[in-house]
């Protein structure tokens, strides 16, 4: 295969592993592009929760799984802080726990155990949850969590190892076409050829792929999140609410939307998050309304973690989409640029994601 140009615009853990697996099996030169500093959106901003109770389609769980696989393998070469903790969501109303029993035999049929525990039992998985005033607890043992900046770096850090470029502080301000291809990418710092360009913005793939006068279906809000003290061990796994599995049917969301996760790393801080809230895709803004509820709701399920020292506060903004399906592949009027972006907690999937892409990627340029 001739040698060519690849440009992928964004650093994030998606930008991260595609170029990664692509550096693997081509020789073509790579740059990535990042706007700002490596890992300061989404990417770093991420707690670190790998779920796999939520990756119920056909598509889905099988980059879940392969996934899992490749952290362990990564893990076994530098240490990001990858465990197999199991994790679990917890419910709060009827409507939910009826839907436990679909969820549960799609989960078996799909080769994945959960369990749905109640009353004492909910402590033998997560013994500091207060389980007074809950439904129940979904619990899935092969669920899990890591650091997410020590994974984004390790991809960034064996891309380069393998000649991939990485440009920071470099905004993307446009593309030059010959007909239906792109051939050059404006940015900030100059001009770049490119044979092949990647948008893996996370946030601001919309906001690429407008350049290119291709139109995703891509829609963002920012999330709120806080790191604690270090503490003895308090959370084994990462502990979701029940709107992370049954998003409430509500039309529009309330300005400031307060969901449930909590993760204890490794340092033995505890994470928590998530306040969410509309804003521009530039917003780093920490609201005082969003931190005070998210922390009130946060110790309603771990008592112990009322008085702790609150260590920072952080907001990104991360992607989505109405349906919950990513913005995948090429589009029909520009040759040669490829979506990889909205794929729903990202972590979870994005080795397995960035490995495909690199496939299909290849496949377009032979």
């Amino acid at each position: 295969m001739k040698n060519r140009r690849i440009v992928v615009i964004g650093s994030g853990v998606l930008g991260a592993a595609v170029s990664y697996y692509l550096s693997q099996q081509t020789d073509s030169p790579i740059a990535i592009i990042e706007q700002y500093d490596l890992a300061s959106g989404a990417s770093g901003a991420n707690l670190g929760q790998l779920s796999i109770l939520d990756r119920t389609q056909d598509w889905h769980m099988p980059l879940a799984m392969e996934s899992l696989r490749l952290y362990k393998e990564m893990q076994s070469e530098v240490d990001v802080e990858y465990e197999q903790s199991g994790g679990g969501v917890v419910l709060l109303h009827d409507d939910q726990v009826h839907k436990v029993p679909g969820l549960l035999e799609r989960l078996n049929a799909l080769g994945v155990q959960a369990e749905f525990l109640q009353g004492d039992r909910v402590n033998e998985q997560e013994p500091n949850l207060c389980a007074d005033f809950i439904k129940g607890f979904l619990y899935c043992p092969i669920e899990g969590k890591l650091n997410p900046l020590k994974v984004t770096l390790a991809f960034l850090d064996r891309a380069r190892q393998q000649g991939v470029q990485v440009m920071t502080r470099t905004r993307v301000t446009g593309f030059k076409k010959n007909h239906s291809r792109i051939v050059r990418v404006e940015t900030t710092q100059g001009e770049l050829e490119a044979d092949f360009v990647i948008n893996a913005a996370g946030g601001w793939a919309k906001q690429v792929a407008a350049l290119a006068d291709v139109a995703i279906p891509l829609k963002h809000h920012r999330g709120s999140a806080l790191v604690t003290q270090s503490i003895e061990p308090l959370i084994r796994g990462p502990v979701v609410g029940g709107g992370f599995l049954f998003p409430d049917a509500a039309v529009e969301p309330p300005a400031c939307h307060i969901g449930l996760a909590l993760i204890q790393s490794k340092d033995g801080t505890v994470l928590l998050a998530q306040a969410t809230e509309p804003s521009e895709p530039d917003s780093r803004d920490v609201t005082l309304e969003g931190i005070s509820r998210m922390t009130a709701n946060a110790i309603r399920y771990f008592p112990d973690l009322a008085g702790l020292e609150a260590v920072r506060t952080w907001a990104c903004v991360t992607p989505y989409t109405d349906d919950g399906k990513p913005c995948y592949g090429l589009d029909g009027k520009v040759a040669n640029f490829f979506t990889v972006a909205g794929f729903k907690g990202a972590f979870s999937t994005a080795p397995a994601v960035g490995k495909m892409a690199a496939e299909d990627i290849l496949k377009c340029l032979k």
